[in-house]
Order: structure tokens, then C-alpha cells, then sequence
């Protein structure tokens, strides 16, 4: 009876040994399935939703045969703990990897990317005759971005593929399955009964590199290599060696070059031609170089090579095919000698044509560094956008003179510079960069507002998209650490309750002086890094989740919020707020990231990418 009516019980069917799960049923206790996204060898991986915190998940089975090999789902979760810390825009996060005690199986959370996956994109594009030529290298840079990060970080992708690659409707990319995915293939592999070439290998074989397919480890050159490969296949429709028989892939990888590319430019040629060399020291030096050479950029080669091994690679050839064409040139005469001519004047052309980029790309360069320089970013139509740089320190986070969310006070430590907007972003600002203005309260010098969450970082992404960022940096919020830390004065802090004054009407329009409407910024007095309306006039959308409200105990270096929560941080007070205690630098609040009112508005960002 007691087996009947368990069965009855909401949930229930979390308990299943089968690996497989329908819409409704819960994983690990609170993750509701929504929906099958797709299915693989390691695994099904089912859109859920938190029931906690009501935020979408991607949640992956892992299989059976894992769990029961104890050495190896100890490799899955040491590579877990690697991955887990990269945090970068264009890198989906790890967020749990969980064992159900209940199925005696492991499943792996992971953050649920909207878009669609780059073959889709590509196949819409070409529909919509999009030029090719102009919409992909924008996505490859960001997957380079994301690769030369994790690079740093001393983690290798693996299977860098098209179908790791997502593409929001933004242009957006996400780069799914870093590191670990590989790693769970080869544990999988080794426990089960694949074949010897399935289990020695370890990627998507039409990707592979021929480092991998020698047996040898898989490294940053590897996935330039990858990359290239994925780069190959957006432009021409296959990957560079295409075969159902490995034998052949193999072969082709170790000892063939590709066809090249057609109806491409000789930059993007070139660029795929080098990227796809045999050796990892004849590659670029890093992703971000393959993606600036698609473009006709000039860069560093990988590894100088010895005269020596350069002499014993071509032995003498050279001269002897230099002799050999001034036999030709006699031989044919003038006829030969115009063919020439003519190649060496395109070929000048060319080179003219890549200095002019060249110097083109070198000007708006130099415009992305201004904010670094001047501190002034400069909008479309010449609109000023002016930044105030904080310089790092530590600090105690929170107070215990207000609610719970603010509890309890912790040290942080911020390790890198960054900028902060010296004022919100005003709707000047905004029309520049979106062309409209969705403010209720009519002003140019007027913060802007009726703008979300999402609303703000699209204005952030717009901003990196037209290169506006100095190189090695971005536009985006501030987290809620950066904007406490800038609001109490940074390194120059005086200790003031509110930014800039222990007493609110020097520094914030709120309730009792606004008059029940936004002011024009800089009207109240600045704090002490020069900072105008942190404590009133617009909440100020941050970057982080709000979480569970109160902090985590102890001291924490560079925070980055929580991985999901019920809503983005506010901060900052606003013209609505009768309470001065809302007006202080520690208060926090939070909404929806979708939700707008005419008190929402933001405050710019410049910061490294990490």
C-alpha cells in the first residue's frame, strides 16, 4: 500500500534508475523538466527550471557506466573544479556537477544558453543573403576571445565544433562544453566498449588536430587548429577533410592541405591556410591573432624557426626554382614576361589595399584607447561619454546598521582597475548608441530610464560590437562589489554613509527633494572619486544575481555574484525613495532582469576582460 501511494506523490518520478526523464518530472529534487534538448553519447541534456530560484538550467545525464568507475568520475571532477572558475561573456558556466543519492548517478548543471547552434545561424543567414564575409568574423573573435581566456587559465576546449558554439539573436556567442565534455568522452571511452579509435582520441575527429590524431595531448594550438576547422566549414559548407572512413580522415589530417576556400578574401584564405598547419608551432600565436589576420591584420608569427631547419626543409629548392624560372622567362619571352608583370601589379594593389585597412584599423584603435587616456568615450554623433578609472583595494562590503541583504559585513578584495561612467548613462547617451529613448521623464542630461536589465547590456554589447573598448577591455554593468567599492570613495574613502556626504540631500535626489521625478546629473555633489548620483536620482542596474539575499561569510577576492537568483542587484536609491536609509551605499535591492519602471536606470562599465 505504502508503494501505491508513494507513487502518487508530486515527484515521484525524480526517483527514476532509467536515465531518462518527461516534461514535469524533477532531477535531483528541485530541477523541473521543461523540455529534451538533445541527446549524445554521454548523455541526455533536458532544459530545466530551478524551483528554488525559477532559473532555466541545462542538466545533463551522465551515463551509468561512469559512476561505477570510481578513478574516472574522479578525473570528471577534478577537471570540474578547473572549469568551473572560468567566468567570460562568450563561455556558458558549469554551475553544479551532483550526485543523486537516490539513482546513484551524476548530473552535470550547466547555465542554459537561448540562441541556436552555429550551423542553424549560418543556415538563416545564408537564407537571409547575409555576406558571409561580413557576419562571421564578428563570431569568430568571440570565440577566440573565449578560447585565449580559458588559455590563460591553462584549460584546453578539446572539441571545439559548430555544435558547441551557440548564437543568440544578438550576434552573441556562448561556447558550450569547455574541457569538461571532452574529458567525460575520453572516461566514457575507456569504460565502455568503443572502439580503439574511439577511445584513443579525444574531440569531434573532422575537427581534430593532427597533434591528436599522433596520440599526443591536446593543447592551445589544438584548438586554434579546431577552430580554423569550424572556420573552413562556415565558409564552405564541409570541414576541410570530410570522409565517413577514419583512415582516410587520418591520413588527410597528418599528410593532406585542404582545398582552399573560395569566394573568400586572401586575408580570410590565408589566415584558414595557416591556422590549419600541420605543426602547432607553424600556427598563430594565439586565437585572437587567427581571428585579426581574417581581417588582413598583420601579426607576429608563432615561433621563429632556425635558418638551419628552414634550409633543411627546402634543401636548395628555392634557388633551383628560382633558376628554373629564368629559363622559362627566356624561353617564353615577352608573353611571359607581361604575365608577370601584370602579378606583380595586382599583388602591389593588394598590398596597398591591406595598408589602407591597415591604417584604417590602426585609427579606430587608437579612438578605443581615449577612455584610457582621457577617460572620455566618445558615442556616435560625437556624444561624450565620460569615465572615472577606480583603482583596486579592499574594503568592507555591507552594513549592519540595515536589513539582512546586507548582512553580514565581509572584506573584498578588487585586484584590477576598472572605470565607472561619472554619471548614469543619460538619455543623450542612449539615443546615441540605440537611436530612441524610452524615458518617461524627458531630458537630455535626464538619466535614462524604463530601461531593463537586458535593456542596459544590450547597450553594453552595442558598445563593444562598434570597437568603442580599448583593446583588452569591455563594456559592461559593474558588479555589485565594483559599484559598493566606487560608491564608499574607493581608496579614497571618508567613510561617508552615502556617496559622498553623511548627509543624503548633498548627494541624492530622493522623495523629499525631487519633486517626483529624475534631475539632470550633476546637479548634487560628487563623492570622492568624482562620482555624481550613486546615492539617488535612478536605481542603478548591476551585473550580478541577487541570490539568497545575504551574503556568504567571510572574505572573498573579485566577486562575482551567485551563479542564478530571483532577480539582477540594484543599487543606489532612486527619486521614488521616501527612505534615506535606501539611499545608502550599502543598500541593495533587486528585480526581475526583464522588468523596467521609470525609476531603473544604469551606470557604464569599463573593465578588463579577464
Amino acid at each position: 500500500m505504502m508503494d501505491e501511494l508513494d507513487k502518487t506523490m508530486p515527484g515521484y518520478r525524480d526517483r527514476k534508475t532509467d536515465g531518462r526523464f518527461a516534461t514535469g518530472d524533477l532531477i535531483l529534487g528541485r530541477y523541473k523538466v521543461l523540455a529534451e534538448l538533445g541527446k549524445g553519447g554521454m548523455g541526455i541534456v533536458y532544459k530545466c527550471e530551478d524551483q528554488t530560484s525559477h532559473v532555466c538550467y541545462a542538466v545533463k545525464t551522465l551515463a551509468p557506466e561512469l559512476t561505477d568507475s570510481k578513478w574516472e568520475m574522479e578525473e570528471i571532477l577534478y577537471n570540474f573544479q578547473l572549469v568551473q572558475k572560468l567566468h567570460h561573456p562568450n563561455i556558458a558556466n558549469y554551475n553544479a556537477l551532483e550526485l543523486d543519492p537516490q539513482t546513484n548517478r551524476y548530473f552535470l548543471v550547466m547555465e542554459y544558453v537561448e540562441g541556436e547552434d552555429l550551423r542553424y545561424w549560418l543556415r538563416s543567414k545564408r537564407r537571409e543573403g547575409a555576406d558571409l564575409q561580413q557576419v562571421i568574423p564578428p563570431v569568430v573573435r568571440q570565440i577566440a576571445q573565449a578560447l585565449d581566456y580559458a588559455h590563460s587559465q591553462k584549460i584546453v576546449h578539446r572539441d571545439i565544433k559548430p555544435g558547441n558554439i551557440m548564437i543568440d539573436g544578438m550576434g552573441n556567442v556562448k561556447v558550450l562544453d569547455f574541457g569538461l565534455a571532452a574529458q567525460i568522452h575520453s572516461s566514457l571511452s575507456r569504460v565502455s566498449i568503443q572502439s580503439v579509435n574511439e577511445a584513443s582520441t579525444c574531440g569531434t575527429i573532422p575537427y581534430m588536430a593532427p597533434e591528436q590524431w599522433r596520440g599526443g595531448e591536446a593543447e592551445a594550438a589544438s584548438d586554434q587548429y579546431a577552430l580554423a576547422a569550424t572556420v573552413y566549414e562556415m565558409f564552405s559548407g564541409r570541414p576541410p577533410f570530410d570522409s565517413a572512413d577514419k583512415d582516410i580522415l587520418r591520413n588527410c589530417t597528418l599528410h593532406e592541405a585542404p582545398r582552399p576556400l573560395k569566394d573568400v578574401s586572401p586575408a580570410i584564405r590565408s589566415a584558414v591556410e595557416k591556422a590549419l598547419a600541420k605543426e602547432p608551432e607553424d600556427r598563430f600565436k594565439s586565437c585572437a591573432d587567427f581571428a585579426a589576420a581574417m581581417g588582413g591584420a598583420k601579426v607576429a608569427k608563432s615561433k621563429e624557426k632556425s635558418p638551419e631547419k628552414e634550409r633543411g626543409k627546402s634543401g636548395g629548392g628555392a634557388w633551383k626554382w628560382i633558376a628554373a624560372m629564368n629559363v622559362l622567362v627566356l624561353l617564353a619571352g615577352g608573353a611571359f614576361g607581361g604575365w608577370y608583370f601584370a602579378a606583380e601589379q595586382k599583388a602591389a594593389e593588394a598590398e596597398a589595399r591591406a595598408k589602407a585597412e591597415a591604417e584604417a584599423r590602426a585609427k579606430a584603435e587608437a579612438e578605443a584607447e581615449e577612455p584610457l587616456r582621457t577617460g572620455v568615450v566618445t558615442l556616435p554623433g560625437g556624444v561624450p561619454l565620460k569615465m572615472i578609472r577606480v583603482e583596486p583595494g579592499s574594503f568592507m562590503m555591507g552594513s549592519e546598521n540595515g536589513d539582512d541583504a546586507e548582512k553580514p559585513v565581509h572584506w573584498v578584495t578588487l585586484t584590477q582597475a576598472y572605470y565607472l561612467g561619472e554619471t548614469e548613462v543619460t538619455q543623450a547617451q542612449w539615443r546615441a548608441v540605440m537611436g530612441n529613448n524610452p524615458s518617461r521623464f524627458q531630458g537630455d542630461n535626464r538619466p535614462v530610464e524604463q530601461v531593463n536589465w537586458n535593456d542596459a547590456m544590450a547597450f553594453c554589447r552595442k558598445l563593444n560590437d562598434q570597437g568603442r573598448a580599448p583593446k583588452g577591455w569591455k563594456f559592461t554593468l559593474p558588479t555589485e562589489a565594483q559599484w559598493e567599492f566606487a560608491a564608499r570613495g574607493g581608496n579614497r574613502s571618508r567613510g561617508y554613509t552615502y556617496s559622498g556626504s553623511n548627509n543624503v540631500g548633498d548627494v541624492a535626489w530622493y522623495y523629499v527633494n525631487s519633486g517626483k521625478e529624475t534631475h539632470a546629473v550633476r546637479r548634487k555633489q560628487a563623492n570622492e572619486l568624482g562620482l555624481y548620483d550613486m546615492s539617488g536620482n535612478v536605481k542603478e542596474w548591476c551585473l550580478d544575481w541577487y541570490g539568497s539575499g545575504s551574503y556568504s561569510s567571510g572574505a572573498v577576492t573579485d566577486p562575482q555574484g551567485p551563479y542564478g537568483g530571483s532577480g539582477r542587484v540594484q543599487r543606489g536609491g532612486s527619486w521614488i525613495n521616501g527612505d534615506a536609509q535606501r539611499c545608502r551605499s550599502a543598500s541593495r535591492y533587486y528585480s526581475s532582469p526583464v522588468f523596467c519602471d521609470d525609476y531603473y536606470g544604469f551606470r557604464l562599465a569599463l573593465v578588463p576582460v579577464r
